[in-house]
């Protein structure tokens, strides 16, 4: 991780100003009643938080987990300035950070690179598992990583590990946080995150995050900018059932991009000497990413506390891209003058859509009388 210096111009917790709504919060309600002395009792049903749970699937503690977990929080993320993904999971034990160049990065644990990722618990299509672009993380309440095959409910799993994404979701109470944050390399980032009620009663509340963010870099004529935006609503259909949905944008935007690093010797044999800001990009280089995601999911516990639940996400994707790859191809690069390197100019366009469905059904039981 680049160490990066950043300072919070101005950060309002937007909480303060609203009442909280939970099932202490005093309610005033006008009831008549014939005989004065007898007892008011006011019973006030909240909708309770709902969370993912986790890359398991099961409500269990970390420690009763037979598995390799780490758990990268929210609060985490904002102590070390982790602003995205690749900078998050290098605070992740076991797990490395392998950045192609600017615009690629892949995740290995164990030796292996990590092709299951999920959201909420689902997975999502990654089978090169390779990330391009940057991935904003202030969209996550935290990031869970299972080290080793997760194949206790998923299937064979895969040998490196899972990264499980567990997303925002709305609060009991009216409350949010608007920070403007300035830092090294001419970094400007505008965050914002409310979450707040839809009804009275508190059955229903929606949650919204956004985020604008212009950063330099360290290496020559890299600019990156990205904005992101996601909105999650969450209720009570029935006392029995919970419905959920929501929606993410990001579109992130680099331009004076490396496409490749740079040569590591010179045709004598010596160790390549370059500044550590030195590119070879040119002017005209860029990678452009769009990320989209849509989610709906419905939940309905039974009498004996048995739950089923249904989740359909549809993830969009796009990249486009303007390269420029020099190398030594000939072994002529000359150690005094520098050159002797060939390049390569390319351009590349793709697009991925995928609709993944899930539907699960847990609960206890027994079996051979435990």
């Amino acid at each position: 991780m680049k160490l990066k210096h950043t300072f919070a111009l101005s950060s309002l917790i937007l909480a303060m100003g609203f009442p909280a709504y939970a099932q202490e919060t005093q309610t005033e309600i006008s009831v008549e009643h014939d005989n004065e002395n007898v007892e008011k009792i006011l019973i006030v049903g909240m909708r309770k938080d709902r969370v993912s749970q986790g890359a398991t699937g099961l409500t269990m503690e970390l420690n009763e987990t037979p598995q390799s977990i780490s758990v990268i929080s929210s609060e985490q993320l904002e102590n070390f300035a982790a602003y995205d993904i690749d900078d998050a999971l290098q605070l992740a034990t076991g797990i490395t950070v392998e950045q192609g160049e600017t615009n690629r990065t892949r995740y290995t644990s164990r030796g292996f690179d990590i092709k299951s990722t999920q959201i909420d618990g689902i997975g999502l299509p990654n089978g090169w598992g390779l990330v391009t672009g940057a991935m904003e993380s202030y969209g996550y309440e935290e990031i869970e990583v299972i080290r080793g095959a997760n194949g206790q409910l998923t299937g064979v799993g895969n040998a490196a590990g899972t990264i499980n994404y567990v997303r925002k979701r709305p609060t009991n109470e009216n409350e949010g946080e608007v920070s403007l944050i300035l830092g090294s390399y001419d970094l400007k980032r505008l965050q914002a995150d409310y979450s707040f009620l839809l009804t009275d009663s508190g059955s229903w509340a929606a949650r919204v995050v956004a985020v604008a963010e212009d950063s330099g870099s360290y290496l020559d004529g890299l600019e990156d900018d990205r904005t992101y935006i996601s909105a999650v609503v969450d209720g009570q259909l029935t006392d029995n059932s919970t419905l959920a949905f929501g929606a993410s944008y990001q579109d992130a935007n680099s331009d004076g991009v490396m496409w490749g690093g740079l040569p590591l010797a010179y045709a004598d044999g010596t160790q390549a000497d370059f500044d550590v800001s030195t590119s070879p990009t040119q002017d005209w280089t860029m990678w452009d990413t769009l990320n989209i995601n849509a989610f709906i999911e419905y939940a309905y516990t039974f009498d004996n506390d048995w739950e089923v639940k249904a989740t359909y996400n549809r993830q969009d994707s796009e990249d486009q891209s303007k390269l420029f790859y020099v190398y030594d191809a000939f072994g002529i690069f000359d150690s005094e003058t520098n050159l002797g390197l060939a390049s390569q100019p390319g351009r590349y366009d793709s697009e991925f859509s995928a609709d993944l469905f899930d539907l699960t059904a847990k609960g206890e039981y027994s079996l051979f009388g435990q």
